[in-house]
């Protein structure tokens, strides 16, 4: 019997295979509309608000909750439940463990954390006091925060970097101080204050660590230098000047490279340029031309990156740059006259790129295979973000399901 049925099974699973390997996820992304909450996923859209002020939508990372920002209030949404739960009167730089619902916020400098562990309304208690910015780790256990520097009659104090578990109270701390930065930081002809550090991104051997110090505020809108640190605290080293947003750093998903967009200056469509720096040899790569100015950017696979580039000051484009060539980019997109592709973003269920194109007065998101120029779009009406010298924050109203998850800058 086994004889005739065996060769049966064979058959089928060599028809099924193709059907499976092909099918695609349907991404699922939140965003604002006319200032409310909405989800989509697939060709449904769902409305979630009617209130408007919404602003960061976030995903938890099973997908069953979604935290946002309603005016200065945190709320979050249980997809589960469909209900709203107000959080915390003014959380801010708020962001959920890589592995557990547990959403942590800051409250000015008191880091907050929110436990959704066992579903809502959750129970919320402080963790430390005195942090100025912080990351989750990589294992979800704890977070990598920062102290600013202080400025006393002798001049300033130094910012300092905690190791802090997940388990920590002010009253009972679990925490190390795991680094001092120099009260100054150079990089060739660039040399800055050390006021503050963050966010902290891990290398994918979680080997180094990667985040941007900053001067004082106004200062800090030019110029910021990127830099390293190894997981044990011992070797720290300065990348590259860049400008002090999140989504402008990025690893290498599957090696030790370090892609940023590097220049100084506060106009977002002059004197920047993608760069990979190699790790730990310290070698930057340049992958622009010096007359074309890049902006935000995703890694496509562990050799490619889309990147959106201007090609003069009102319109750009992605392209597709790979690590290692010296071939001119390919162009991705072929956007109109006037109009700009912007927050390219991976998204890995679908194997697709997700971005957004912009006129004068209209948004729309569109999808494309990164292996074909087939864009098509994919909801329309998405509100602008704010803008600030050309460059706009798209985590402020997009986010997607299936991507890492942003982290807001805390403004200082």
């Amino acid at each position: 019997m086994w004889r005739i049925l065996l060769p049966c099974l064979l058959i089928v699973c060599l028809f099924q295979s193709p059907i499976q390997a092909n099918s695609i996820a349907e991404p699922q992304v939140a965003f604002v509309r006319d200032g409310n909450l909405w989800i989509k996923q697939g060709e449904r859209e769902q409305q979630l608000t009617a209130q408007r002020g919404i602003s960061y939508p976030q995903w938890s990372h099973d997908g069953k909750w979604l935290a946002y920002h309603k005016n200065k209030e945190l709320w979050v949404y249980g997809l589960a439940s469909r209900k709203h739960v107000r959080i915390y009167a003014q959380g801010e730089n708020f962001q959920w463990s890589p592995n557990q619902n547990l959403l942590a916020f800051q409250d000015e400098s008191i880091l907050m954390l929110a436990d959704f562990r066992k579903g809502g309304p959750p129970p919320v208690h402080p963790v430390a006091l005195g942090i100025d910015s912080f990351s989750w780790t990589p294992t979800g256990t704890g977070f990598l925060a920062s102290s600013s520097a202080r400025l006393l009659p002798d001049g300033w104090t130094n910012p300092l970097i905690y190791q802090i578990s997940v388990n920590s109270t002010p009253e009972q701390p679990k925490l190390t101080r795991f680094y001092t930065l120099p009260h100054e930081v150079t990089k060739g002809d660039v040399t800055i204050l050390s006021i503050g550090a963050g966010p902290f991104k891990w290398s994918a051997d979680q080997r180094w660590i990667a985040f941007i110090v900053s001067p004082t505020a106004s200062w800090s809108a030019d110029s910021n230098l990127l830099c390293l640190l190894s997981a044990d605290g011992k070797t720290f080293r300065p990348v590259g000047e860049m400008l002090r947003y999140p989504d402008w750093f990025k690893w290498n998903p599957d090696d030790a490279e370090l892609a940023f967009i590097k220049g100084g200056g506060r106009m977002a469509d002059s004197n920047k340029q993608l760069s990979i720096e190699k790790v730990p040899d310290g070698s930057i790569h340049p992958v622009s031309s010096a007359k074309s100015a890049d902006g935000n950017f995703t890694w496509s696979s562990p050799r490619q990156l889309v990147v959106s580039r201007f090609l003069d000051r009102t319109t750009a484009a992605l392209y597709i740059v790979t690590v290692g060539r010296q071939e001119t980019a390919r162009l991705f997109t072929h956007p109109p006259a006037g109009t700009r592709d912007d927050y390219p973003v991976y998204l890995p269920q679908s194997n697709q790129i997700g971005w957004v194109r912009t006129s004068q007065n209209q948004s729309t998101v569109f999808l494309a295979n990164p292996d074909v120029d087939t864009p098509r779009p994919y909801l329309s009406q998405l509100d602008f973000p704010d803008e600030y010298y050309g460059h706009r924050d798209w985590r402020q109203v997009l986010s997607w399901r299936s991507a890492a998850p942003p982290t807001k800058t805390k403004a200082r």
